[in-house]
């Protein structure tokens, strides 16, 4: 029997199908809240590891890495992420505490796209906590190898998660009352 060629998919969803998406994920924020931390993490942790050895698409593996890099900002206990800098972050990952899926995900194909869509959101809002857990990670693994010119964690932590703030309020202002499309799976 011939290999059957794969299907691309490509899709765009526009701001009021976006809206819908965001709206799912306030409704998720107002059943939880940021204080039902504990649900939250646990509900996106088991998102990552319910799929750990199974054979997913590209797609949803790279989503899932970024998802684990969302957690690890919240675990990490030299990145000390706090106050409202963290609820920014638990805010983002609270679709995934609500076991109320939009797609169930045992279906083979297209049970996680939801799932994936709702990552990409995420990460988009987290993009300048992303960008600053990632260089303190960098910057700690510098500092264990020896390099010199590595900051001490505290001042790395300290520096990083003000530019993170100060990004973030840009974005703010430069993304507020601007409608926006958004682009899913276009290689």
């Amino acid at each position: 029997m011939a290999k059957q060629r794969p299907i691309r998919i490509e899709f765009e969803l526009d701001s009021d199908d976006l809206e819908y998406f965001r709206e799912r994920l306030r409704s998720a924020q107002e059943k939880f809240g940021t204080e039902d931390e504990a649900s939250i993490i646990a509900g996106a942790e088991a998102l990552a590891n319910r799929t750990t050895g199974s054979k997913l698409p590209e797609f949803m593996e790279n989503r899932l890495d970024v998802l684990r890099q969302m957690i690890a900002m919240l675990r990490d206990a030299d990145w000390r992420l706090e106050g409202e800098d963290r609820k920014h972050v638990l805010n983002a990952l609270t679709y995934f505490a609500d076991p109320e899926d939009l797609i169930p995900d045992a279906i083979p194909g297209i049970g996680l796209l939801d799932d994936a869509i709702m990552i990409d959101l995420a990460a988009n809002e987290l993009r300048p906590e992303l960008d600053a857990f990632e260089e303190f990670c960098e910057n700690r693994e510098e500092l264990a190898s020896g390099a010199e010119d590595a900051e001490p964690l505290n001042v790395a932590r300290d520096l990083l998660q003000n530019r993170m703030r100060r990004q973030r309020r840009r974005a703010a202002r430069r993304d507020s009352g601007r409608s926006s499309s958004y682009t899913l799976f276009r290689a």
